[in-house]
């Protein structure tokens, strides 16, 4: 690994002295070439070029992203990774991607130079809006395609009202949902928003999707997991009801009654490193207290 790309998020102030001995680190002491991606650049006026964050995948050979989860989920979402090693360094308070403390960060890049890590492949889901109607006056954007790597949520907007929703997986019926709304995560993002509704843990490298009603009104209504082959198709029954789609809590768009949301898996994956003293279990007990009283 001879070219390291570096994002991080530029909302926190610790974030340009960090950079600033990162680089000096990598150059000076293993004789790298550093990327930096061009919004740090920009707003910390460091005296390099700048590369734009989808084309960072293209040159590097490892990605060190600097902040949290936020962070994390925002590259991936934009197109940031590729096939490219990705080291996630919390930044933030909770940490479940970006596994990796601040103060352990030097220790982690001398096992990865050693060759002492392992690569999670983390599947992602792709979402387009298709109109049933062809006739309708709504412009049909299905060729706009949006990605997530922890979650699709379909949710009710102000109003304090339950909205119906029918889903099918491959063209075959499956559920019709009364609730405030719906979480279709990956299993990286089953301990994310659909844990909070609910939902399973779920092993992230595991090939699977979820499906979270959020307050069902049918006490019968659970948490389904299904094959990531299946493609699923959500309509919106209730027409009176303004719904709204959110890709991992961080991007999101009005829905009309008139369409409907396709999710399936997308072709991406994020390959996270884990150093080897790390194991998700461990994870689930320090961050979420699990198993705790």
């Amino acid at each position: 690994m001879k070219t390291i790309g570096i994002i991080g998020n530029f909302n926190k102030p610790q974030t340009k002295e960090i950079i600033s001995e990162l680089c000096a680190y990598l150059v000076e002491q293993e004789k790298k070439q550093v990327l930096l991606e061009e919004h740090l650049v920009k707003k910390f006026k460091i005296k390099r070029k700048g590369i734009p964050l989808q084309n960072l995948s293209k040159r590097a050979e490892l990605i060190i992203v600097l902040g949290g989860d936020g962070t994390l989920l925002y590259a991936a979402r934009m197109g940031a990774f590729g096939s490219c090693p990705v080291l996630g360094v919390n930044l933030g308070s909770l940490g479940f991607l970006a596994g990796v403390s601040l103060s352990e960060l030097y220790s982690t890049l001398d096992q990865i130079w050693r060759k002492e890590y392992r690569i999670e492949p983390r599947m992602m889901l792709e979402s387009w809006i298709k109109v049933k109607n062809p006739q309708s006056a709504i412009r049909n954007p299905k060729l706009k395609r949006y990605l997530a790597l922890n979650d699709i949520v379909v949710t009710k907007e102000a109003l304090s009202r339950i909205i119906e929703l029918t889903i099918y997986t491959n063209g075959q019926f499956v559920v019709r949902y009364q609730a405030d709304g719906l979480i279709v995560s990956t299993p990286t993002g089953s301990t994310a928003h659909s844990l909070s509704a609910g939902g399973p843990i779920v092993y992230p490298t595991l090939n699977a999707i979820i499906i979270t009603p959020i307050c069902p009104h049918t006490l019968s209504n659970r948490p389904l997991i299904i094959a990531d082959k299946d493609t699923i198709e959500i309509e919106i029954q209730t027409p009176e009801q303004p719904v709204y789609l959110t890709l991992d809590g961080q991007q999101g768009l009005p829905i009309s009654p008139e369409q409907t949301i396709v999710i399936k898996r997308a072709k991406e994956t994020v390959n996270l490193i884990v150093p080897p003293q790390k194991n998700y279990y461990e994870v689930l007990r320090t961050k979420l207290h699990w198993g705790g009283r």
